[in-house]
């Protein structure tokens, strides 16, 4: 009974941050939205939403070359696939189809991804330090103010907040298999645990490099991080 009753306040506070999130990162959308056509935040975002329209229209294909960028050569696009091929995946369930439908639906993605990140945070957190400490990261990750703010916010259709999910989600996984893999501080390894670990860790390192290929950024620390340990 008192595991049920952990348990669901456990649930009852994560639930109460990820609503903390859902508030403060939504402030945008009714000024986003008041106008005869939806906005979305910044000159970023609009070209993620030209890259969204092309997605939609030859889904699953993906334009790697830009010829109005760079005029008058045109240029590579440098960024990854992943946002404008989700948003273009999006874009295909019904009702979504016209220009500002889409726009509308996809400005959703930055918050709805602010919110799959306090889970993450609390994970981080317990395998850390414990339970509380993981009710505090995920408290502290709901209102996180400044710049992580304002990129995860309704209409900023732009992948940076998935920088912040991305190498979490990495160093979280690389955590919590390390942890598996010393269990119970003996020192000796477990092989299941190295080959699960590699693989979830590898899925979300291509999954983040897809999205921006700063990620590798992580792949530095990590390889630091192996070496010294």
């Amino acid at each position: 009974m008192n595991i049920k009753h952990n348990s669901l306040i456990l649930f009852l506070l994560l639930l109460f941050s990820m609503i903390i999130t859902l508030i403060l990162h939504s402030q945008t959308y009714t000024l986003l939205t008041s106008g005869v056509f939806p906005q979305v935040l910044t000159p970023d975002p609009w070209y993620i939403i030209r890259q969204t329209e092309l997605a939609a229209h030859s889904f699953p294909s993906y334009t790697w070359f830009d010829p109005f960028t760079g005029f008058p050569d045109g240029t590579i696009i440098y960024w990854g696939p992943f946002l404008p091929l989700l948003c273009g995946l999006l874009a295909q369930i019904p009702g979504s189809g016209n220009e500002s439908a889409m726009i509308l639906f996809v400005s959703w993605i930055p918050v709805l991804t602010a919110m799959l990140t306090i889970p993450l945070a609390y994970w981080f957190g317990k395998e850390i330090k414990g339970e509380m400490c993981g009710i505090a990261a995920a408290f502290l990750m709901a209102v996180m103010p400044g710049s992580y703010l304002i990129r995860s916010m309704y209409g900023y259709v732009d992948h940076h907040i998935f920088e912040s999910f991305y190498i979490l989600a990495y160093s979280l996984m690389l955590i919590v298999f390390w942890n598996k893999i010393y269990h119970q501080n003996t020192g000796i390894p477990s092989l299941k645990p190295e080959i699960l670990g590699g693989v979830i860790s590898g899925i979300i390192l291509g999954l983040g490099m897809l999205n921006s290929p700063t990620i590798l950024i992580a792949t530095v620390v990590t390889t630091i991080f192996v070496i010294l340990a």
